[in-house]
This record gives C-alpha cells, sequence and structure tokens, in this order.
C-alpha cells in the first residue's frame, strides 16, 4: 500500500470473518507491518487471523474472509483455509518467481532459468499468472509432464495496480512462502533473468550447509548481491 495513505481519515477496524461447518464467527484482526527494501513508497503490511477455537476434522471446509467491520455480506471474498501435509521438508529448495504478465517472455530463457536451477538443486518452482502468455502455460504444463515439480498460481489483484507495488511483488512472494513452507526449509525469490551459483560449491543446498554450520544453524536468510 501506498505510505500516502496513512494521511487519509481513520477507516473503521479490519475483522477476521471465520466460517467452519459449525457455524461463522468474527474476530479482530492484527495488521502487522513489515520492512521490506522494496519501493520506499510503499509499505508492506500482513493481515493476521487468529485461528478457530475448535479444533475440527481434517478435511474440514473452513474459509476466511477479512473485511472492515460491518461490511455487507455479499461483499465478503471467502479463502479457503490449507492445511499443509505432515511429512519430509527438503533443505532446498522452492522457488518463488515474481507474478508473470504480458506477451515479452522467451520461453527458452524460461527453459534456461528451470534447467539451470534443478542443476542447482532447487526441488521445485512456482509462477504467478497474473497474465501468462498462452505460449508459457504451454511449456509449464509441458515441464510438468516430464516430472518437473512446477505449480501454476492463478494470480489476480484485488486493488488497482497504482495502490500495489510491482503487480503485487510482494503478496506473490508472502503466498509462495506459505505455500512452500511445509515441503521445503529455504525458498529463493527471484526474476527469471537471475541466476545464483555459488563461488565455491556445487550446489545450493551444500551452501546452505556450510552457512549454518557457520552460523551454529541459526541462519535465517541469506542476501545475495548481484554482480
Amino acid at each position: 500500500m501506498p505510505s500516502s495513505h496513512h494521511n487519509l481519515a481513520p477507516q473503521p477496524p479490519l475483522v477476521c470473518i471465520i466460517r467452519t461447518s459449525n457455524h461463522t464467527v468474527m474476530r479482530k484482526a492484527r495488521i502487522r507491518l513489515v520492512w521490506t527494501y522494496f519501493n520506499p513508497g510503499f509499505r508492506n503490511a500482513l493481515i493476521l487471523c487468529p485461528p478457530p477455537n475448535e479444533t475440527g476434522a481434517a478435511n474440514e471446509d473452513i474459509r476466511v474472509a477479512v473485511a472492515v467491520q460491518g461490511a455487507e455480506q455479499d461483499s465478503l471474498r471467502w479463502l479457503q483455509l490449507h492445511r499443509p501435509s505432515v511429512g519430509l521438508v527438503d533443505k532446498c529448495c522452492a522457488v518463488c518467481v515474481r507474478p508473470i504478465f504480458g506477451s515479452m517472455v522467451s520461453l527458452w530463457k524460461v527453459v534456461e532459468f528451470v534447467a539451470h536451477y534443478r542443476s542447482m538443486e532447487a526441488s521445485r518452482f512456482y509462477f504467478y499468472d497474473f497474465d501468462m502468455p498462452s505460449g508459457l502455460k504451454l511449456l509449464l504444463a509441458r515441464l510438468q509432464s516430464e516430472g518437473v515439480d512446477v505449480t501454476i498460481v492463478p494470480f489476480n489483484l484485488v486493488a488497482s495496480g497504482g495502490d500495489v507495488h510491482a503487480h503485487g511483488q510482494l503478496p506473490a512472494l508472502y503466498d509462495c512462502i506459505f505455500r512452500s513452507m511445509s515441503r521445503t526449509e529455504y525458498y529463493i525469490h527471484v526474476d527469471l533473468d537471475e541466476m545464483i551459483h555459488p563461488f565455491r560449491h556445487s550446489s545450493i543446498p551444500a551452501l546452505l550447509r556450510e552457512k549454518e554450520s557457520e552460523y551454529s544453524h541459526r541462519l535465517g536468510s541469506l542476501v545475495l548481491s548481484t554482480w
């Protein structure tokens, strides 16, 4: 959201509306501002909703909507609550690609991108379809059929383009983090023209293992400079 929005008149509080198979409850939403190194003209925020009090069945359909208190029922946009599967977690890595739109996408560049990160032992890829060209969709479908772990996420912005930085780059990134966190320990946030290749290691997991050992397994993230 643009920083200038802080100067607007106060708005009614946001609430989380949680709908289970038994009932619908309303809880106060918590807003947490998050520091980001992107465009300083924008602020990044997470809207946090408390979980339902009761423990439901694993396959129970639970949906959540966030709205201004007093909003009309027919204006709510419901999101389904997903429970991640429990299993082994890969060390590395989920590759999160920013939202893709327009026709100026080189298919050869995408092939090179996927091949490079697979050679660096990344395990899965997430592409966000903002207005993805049909040729790229066909290519990604072909990669899926060849056994490459590719997820295409339909992506649409509720707000206008001027109210969101870089076509929703940060919302897509947070979505990718939560989608991948039950399957991989680390994620990589890059554009299609950004290739990470360690100087002294044969793969990205090898680099991560060295850094984890160096920092006594208290490593949170790595920021890499581009040259």
